[in-house]
């Protein structure tokens, strides 16, 4: 079986230069996918960084030229608003927080995923797969 996003190893990590902290290696193909009008920027840089932090108002930035806020995607981060319910989750599929709590949600995924139906290098803003932002199911 080749390997499927969810299989596929975490990309480096990088440090964000607006808040600092750990953020992921992103792919140009993310870039393109995840904003609006991707023909008005300059996508000059070789490598990309995603910041996932909340309280962090940059999204993606390639070095200290390259810089991409919230509002110049077209849907919101899952990741930037924790609390937020209907807030897409899983891109590939068009899933929200609160839909991820239902243990069939998260089974059609997982299978979807394992026949590799999933775009999550692209269509994740993370560049990662969506399962690892999916909330732990309750037991009961």
């Amino acid at each position: 079986m080749s390997d499927t996003c969810c299989q596929a190893k975490p990309r480096q990590p990088l440090l964000c230069p607006a808040c600092g902290g750990r953020a992921l290696a992103v792919g140009r193909d993310t870039l393109l996918f995840h904003l609006k009008a991707p023909w008005r920027f300059e996508l000059v840089a070789e490598g990309y960084g995603h910041c996932p932090h909340p309280g962090c108002e940059l999204v993606y930035f390639a070095g200290s030229a390259e810089r991409y806020l919230a509002a110049q995607l077209h849907h919101p981060v899952a990741s930037k608003l924790p609390e937020a319910e209907e807030v897409t989750l899983c891109h590939c599929f068009g899933i929200s927080r609160r839909e991820a709590h239902d243990p069939q949600v998260r089974a059609f995924v997982v299978e979807q995923t394992r026949l590799e139906r999933c775009r999550c290098t692209t269509h994740n803003p993370s560049g990662q797969c969506c399962l690892r932002d999916f909330p732990p199911l309750e037991e009961g």
